[in-house]
């Protein structure tokens, strides 16, 4: 088959693809060969298959002429012979016709014939006839629907408990750490700029509030207030800044950089030993007590 241009190998692919849609039903049925050549016609087409397009129009008119081959296989009756119901119905009146033809009246012709078939056809009868040929079953018991009882809920007596009453001295105000914090942290900067980063933040007696520094520290890159510069030996030395105004941002004279840093136990570690660190810049927090008694709200 001579090479087909890529425009018309398409529309032909597509072309197959409708005519297999809308031919469904046409194409499962057992007499019709229209599928065999459906396929017959996708081989020939796909000689001439190149680039990835074509060759998914192709994959996509398989996928459906394998699930038609599908149905068609399901209905397929191997190894019995197709019963033709009609076919089967026309010799019994033929039989039953024949049969009664000597009897004088049409109701002796009919129970004559009946009788004569059911003869013929006991003779393959070789199972005996079952109990669930019965109407109804042997024995029948009445089911009685229960209906759950929903007992009343009763306290024990001498168990209720009276509400507490809250008062302005039940009531303690959380403060807002963080802000706190963060503010502290940028005194201690302005204090002691231009430190390294690390340095700064790390603190030997704690891991966990070393990784909080670095978070309040965070704070300060996103509001504008500090910044990152590199010394002679490439270290990280962070130093205060003056925010930038709305104008700059907006004009696009300064953008924001994101940077994720990672703090490791093992960097954690390293640190110490690189700077030989034996106290911290920023003091350390006392741990905040979330524990509350019973009397106590906040608000």
């Amino acid at each position: 088959m001579p090479p087909i241009d890529k425009r018309d190998l398409r529309k032909r692919y597509r072309s197959l693809i409708n005519q297999v849609h809308e031919s469904r039903l046409e194409l499962v049925d057992q007499e019709n060969n229209a599928l065999i050549e459906t396929v017959a016609s996708a081989n020939d087409l796909f000689s001439s298959v190149e680039a990835p397009t074509e060759a998914a129009l192709d994959a996509l008119l398989l996928t459906k002429t394998v699930d038609l081959a599908s149905m068609r296989t399901k209905q397929l009756h191997i190894g019995k012979p197709k019963f033709n119901i009609q076919l089967y119905i026309r010799h019994i009146k033929q039989f039953l016709s024949q049969n009664g033809s000597n009897s004088s009246s049409e109701s002796n012709r009919n129970e004559l014939a009946w009788s004569r078939l059911g003869k013929i056809a006991w003779k393959h009868q070789r199972r005996p006839a079952s109990v669930n040929l019965m109407v109804g079953p042997l024995s029948f018991r009445k089911k009685e629907r229960q209906v759950p009882r929903r007992e009343k809920l009763q306290r024990a007596p001498n168990t209720s408990t009276q509400p507490i009453l809250l008062n302005q001295d039940n009531i303690s105000a959380q403060e807002n750490n963080t802000t706190k914090n963060v503010l502290q942290i940028s005194r201690l900067l302005l204090k002691h700029q231009p430190v390294d980063l690390l340095k700064f933040i790390t603190n030997p007696e704690s891991y966990s509030q070393t990784v909080e520094n670095l978070f309040y520290v965070s704070f300060l890159f996103k509001e504008g207030k500090a910044a990152l510069t590199e010394d002679s030996q490439r270290g990280l030395l962070l130093e205060c800044k003056t925010p930038p105004s709305d104008e700059q941002v907006n004009s696009g004279e300064v953008r924001n950089v994101q940077l994720v840093m990672d703090m490791t136990l093992d960097l954690y570690e390293d640190i110490i030993q690189t700077f030989k660190l034996k106290g911290s810049i920023i003091p350390t927090r006392r741990p905040v007590e979330t524990a509350a008694t019973s009397n106590t709200w906040y608000s």
